[in-house]
Formats: structure tokens, sequence, C-alpha cells
């Protein structure tokens, strides 16, 4: 994947993450947010 691919793919974890708080209307999104960078380049 290049450095766009892995952009895009980080941006659709976090949208996901929003999703799943919403529908769950409780959690703490900071830490998962902050996350998804990282979780996408390992």
């Amino acid at each position: 994947m290049n450095n766009e691919e892995l952009k895009q793919h980080a941006r659709n974890i976090r949208k996901n993450i929003v999703k799943e708080i919403a529908n769950a209307q409780s959690g703490h999104p900071g830490g998962s947010l902050g996350a998804a960078d990282i979780v996408t380049y390992l």
C-alpha cells in the first residue's frame, strides 16, 4: 500500500469508530481515534 492508501484506510477506521460510538451512545473516542494511524501502519 502506498502512503495515500494508508491514509484513506486510517480515515475509514476513524469513521467506523465514530459510527460505533454513536450507535452505542457511549464511549471515549480519543484513544481509539488516536490509535487509528498506529494500527494502520502496523
